[in-house]
C-alpha cells in the first residue's frame, strides 16, 4: 500500500511537472494566399478578401486604416514608444484597442528611394526607418502589455515581409527575453539571410517569390509569446499584412484533470495486478 500511494504521488508531482516545464514548442512555414484586395500575399487564417474573423480570435493589420496626404506617404513615426489608439493610423486587433509601438517607421504606398512595395501589394504598408530615419532601426510591437489580452494568449503570428534583406531580421519576444525556440528559431531571431536561402531568394528583390514572403509562426498553448521587433541595419524593412491568432489561456483544472487521469490509470494498473 506504501508502495502505490508513494507511486501515486509521483505520478501526480509528473502531472505538474509536465504542465509547468516550458516546451519552447513553434513551428515556422511559408504557406500563404493571394487575398483579393490587392496586397500581394497573406495569411491562410482570414479570408480571401483578407478580412480578419474576431469573434474567432484572429486579428490583422492592414496599415490601410487612413487614406495617404496626397503623395502616398503616411505620418512618420520619429522613435520613442508611442501608444497608437483605437481610430489611428492601425487596424490591429480590432478598432476599440489600443497598439504598444515603439521605433522609427512610416507607412506608405508605392515604391520611392527609401522603401520597396512588397511584391504585388498596391495597398499600404509599413516600411522601417522612416524617410530619413537612424540606422540601425529597431521597431518594437508589444502585445503583452494590452489588458484586452488579460487571460489569453497568441498562439500564431503571420506577416508579409516584403523585398527582403541580407540585413533585416525579425526577433521574438516572451516579456523582455527573446523566444527561444527550435530550428530558424533556435536564437529567437529570423534573419533575412535565413528565409532566403531557404526560399531561394535574392537579397532586396522586389518581384521574386523568395524575396517576398508570407511568415507563419505557430506558437505551442503553453508558450508566452508578448512582441516582436523588426530590425534593419540599411534602407529598408518593408513588412505588410500582420496577422495573429489567440486563444483562451489554459486553466489550472486542466492540470488537475491531467493529474486525476494519471491517478485512474495507476488504479486500474492496481486491480489488473
Amino acid at each position: 500500500m506504501k508502495t502505490y500511494l508513494k507511486s501515486l504521488a509521483l505520478l501526480i508531482v509528473a502531472a505538474f511537472v509536465l504542465t509547468s516545464v516550458p516546451a519552447h514548442a513553434v513551428s515556422v512555414d511559408f504557406l500563404y494566399q493571394v487575398p483579393g484586395d490587392g496586397s500581394g500575399k497573406t495569411s491562410l487564417y482570414v479570408d480571401s478578401n483578407n478580412v480578419a474573423n474576431n469573434s474567432l480570435g484572429i486579428f490583422i493589420e492592414t496599415f490601410d486604416g487612413v487614406a495617404p496626404a496626397g503623395n502616398g506617404t503616411y505620418p512618420l513615426f520619429n522613435g520613442g514608444s508611442v501608444t497608437v489608439e483605437s481610430g489611428g493610423w492601425f487596424t490591429s486587433l480590432n478598432e476599440a484597442t489600443d497598439l504598444y509601438v515603439s521605433g522609427n517607421f512610416g507607412i506608405r504606398t508605392g515604391t520611392t528611394s527609401y522603401a520597396a512595395t512588397p511584391a504585388g501589394d498596391t495597398t499600404n504598408f509599413a516600411f522601417a526607418p522612416g524617410n530619413g530615419g537612424p540606422l540601425p532601426t529597431t521597431v518594437r510591437v508589444e502585445y503583452g502589455n494590452d489588458p484586452n489580452f488579460i487571460g489569453y494568449r497568441i498562439n500564431y503570428l503571420g506577416l508579409y515581409y516584403g523585398s527582403i534583406d541580407n540585413y533585416n531580421n525579425i526577433a521574438f519576444y516572451s516579456g523582455d527575453n527573446l523566444f527561444i525556440g527550435d530550428g530558424i528559431l533556435s536564437d529567437g531571431v529570423i534573419t533575412g539571410a535565413e528565409i532566403l536561402a531557404s526560399q531561394g531568394g535574392t537579397s532586396g528583390n522586389q518581384f521574386q517569390p523568395g524575396s517576398n514572403v508570407y511568415v507563419n509562426l505557430y506558437f505551442d498553448p503553453s508558450e508566452v509569446f508578448t512582441a516582436f521587433e523588426l530590425r534593419t541595419t540599411g534602407v529598408a524593412f518593408e513588412v505588410d499584412n500582420i496577422v495573429i491568432a489567440v486563444s483562451p489561456v489554459p486553466e489550472p483544472a486542466s492540470m488537475l484533470l491531467l493529474g486525476l487521469g494519471l491517478l485512474g490509470l495507476a488504479g486500474i494498473r492496481r486491480k489488473l495486478k
